[in-house]
């Protein structure tokens, strides 16, 4: 995927939307990819490291193939930064 955008509000509620597209020849392939993909990350509340996570397709064609979706974070704990 490639990074086509970035956007960042502050403020009590910052947040930052990253903009994902995929090559066009992936997406002309016919298996159903979405022509964007937007993750939204807002800071619900600072004071207790709390976050929330949005994913959200854009232009995804229906297929009649089997479909998942695989999101996986890995924060850095305060413990382990040097």
């Amino acid at each position: 995927m490639q990074v086509t955008g970035i956007w960042q509000r502050s403020g009590s509620a910052a947040s930052t939307v990253v903009q994902l597209e995929l090559p066009e020849h992936v997406r002309a392939a016919g298996y159903g990819v979405p022509a964007s993909v937007f993750l939204i990350v807002t800071e619900l509340a600072p004071a207790e490291g709390m976050v929330d996570i949005e994913v959200v397709w854009e232009g995804k064609p229906a297929t009649r193939l089997y479909e998942g979706l695989y999101f996986e974070m890995r924060p850095v704990s305060h413990a382990t930064v040097c």
